[in-house]
């Protein structure tokens, strides 16, 4: 995993995830109803959900005014970005690991803080992310499958067939970087890329 993490840090969001040798049988095929307690908890959530545009907003305005992002903020958009990438992962059957426990996550995000940011990326922000918003949506499509197909080989050999996993994961990072440079953690552009 060290040679992955070292060749995604010419980037600064970091999304890398342990590949699990065995995966729990019950716990895949119970999978979509063990998601629904955290689903709810994360979706009574409306006041995290309001701060969370509320933040998004004022980093807006930070952005385009002084070029930086407000770095009182940073650290908790990063844990709530952080908290539902584990929820994703943990729904696409990447980990057994139950989301809302972080301490042994097998899943690493990290986005470095950096500064400053160029107004007219922040400003047309949505505009330039559409390629990448077309690719994701695509491939999206494709993990959807691939997590299908995988949820019944986990059930018949017990783990994630690792060609399959390598996919869903490489798609889950392009994601990861798509969402961090929408959400403006990064003035950097995603690269066209898996690595």
């Amino acid at each position: 995993m060290s040679q992955t993490v070292a060749a995604s840090n010419d980037y600064p969001v970091i999304y890398e995830i342990e590949y699990p040798q065995r995966q729990s049988r019950w716990l895949t095929f119970f999978r979509g109803f063990l998601i629904i307690p955290v689903l709810l908890v994360v979706s009574s959530m409306h006041l995290i959900n309001m701060l969370y545009l509320a933040a998004s907003t004022c980093a807006w305005v930070s952005l385009m005014s002084n070029r930086r992002y407000p770095s009182l903020i940073f650290p908790w958009m990063v844990w709530w970005n952080r908290l539902l990438t584990q929820m994703s992962a943990y729904f696409q059957l990447l980990t057994d690991d139950f989301p809302l426990d972080e301490r042994d996550s097998p899943l690493i995000y990290e986005i470095e803080y950096t500064f400053p940011h160029r107004r007219w990326t922040v400003f047309f922000r949505f505009i330039l992310i559409i390629p990448h918003i077309i690719i994701v949506a695509i491939l999206g499509l494709l993990k959807l499958v691939v997590t299908w197909i995988a949820w019944f080989a986990i059930l018949i050999i017990g783990k994630y067939p690792r060609p399959l996993w390598d996919f869903s994961v490489a798609v889950e990072r392009w994601n990861a970087r798509v969402s961090a440079y929408a959400w403006l953690f990064t003035d950097r552009y995603p690269p066209f890329s898996f690595t």
